[in-house]
């Protein structure tokens, strides 16, 4: 079941009719409400974060028009104003995606990345408020995760952790401190990412084919030390 969408702010709640309106008339199939608002943990100096799924057949070209588009509508609106006024953090932000996420092979330590992120935020706890059809319904009962996957992405993501940590051993004997500090910078977004690899964080199952099963949880970090043996 939807949970209802709570705003911090009747400007909040403004704020997303108007970006409704706007959507009604265009290629989307949904318009949802992601992130702190679509948690229940906004406040008043919170951004108003909404995704827009569009069809599958939109083009680049066709997205580039509907962000121009989008744009224009925001500069005039003075309810977008009002809000800006609440906090200098408050402002609308609009994203467009298509329900389609495919893991990427990283190499040469390239990570991190926010594939599990993407797929919790916009269909995990994501609340649609406007539909114009059953395709957001659909993508909320797709197997985006298994444990295969899980474990693939798991060893892929240690082993880019563990190459920036031994390239910050290297560059500290090169006196190259700058590029040490970046690849330290990285290796520990991928111990991150790593963390929640080893929790039910990303553990989407494909027992009852149903998003729910996703579970959000940070009780990972009391036991970081020994995910990463490198």
């Amino acid at each position: 079941m939807t949970s209802e969408p709570t705003f911090p702010t009747p400007v909040h709640r403004q704020a997303a009719q108007i970006v409704i309106d706007f959507s009604m008339s265009l290629p989307v199939e949904a318009v949802l409400l992601v992130n702190s608002c679509a948690r229940g943990t906004a406040t008043a100096e919170s951004d108003l974060d909404i995704a827009l799924l569009i069809r599958l057949d939109f083009s680049a070209e066709d997205r580039h028009s509907l962000e121009h588009i989008w744009q224009q509508r925001y500069h005039d609106d003075p309810t977008f104003r009002e809000l800006e006024r609440q906090s200098p953090f408050a402002a609308v932000h609009v994203d467009y995606f298509d329900g389609q996420w495919r893991p990427e092979r990283w190499d040469d330590g390239g990570g991190p990345d926010s594939f599990e992120i993407e797929i919790g935020n916009r269909i995990a706890h994501a609340i649609p408020l406007w539909e114009a059809s059953n395709a957001f319904a659909d993508r909320r009962g797709l197997a985006y995760y298994d444990e295969v996957l899980r474990l693939e992405r798991l060893q892929m993501v240690r082993d880019a952790c563990c190459l920036n940590i031994e390239r910050v051993h290297c560059a500290v004997r090169r006196a190259l401190h700058f590029f040490a500090f970046d690849r330290l910078y990285h290796a520990f977004q991928e111990f991150l990412q790593a963390c929640s690899l080893r929790t039910a964080f990303t553990r989407l199952l494909t027992t009852n084919g149903s998003v729910s099963r996703w579970r959000g949880g940070w009780d990972y970090l009391h036991y970081m030390p020994s995910y990463i043996p490198c």
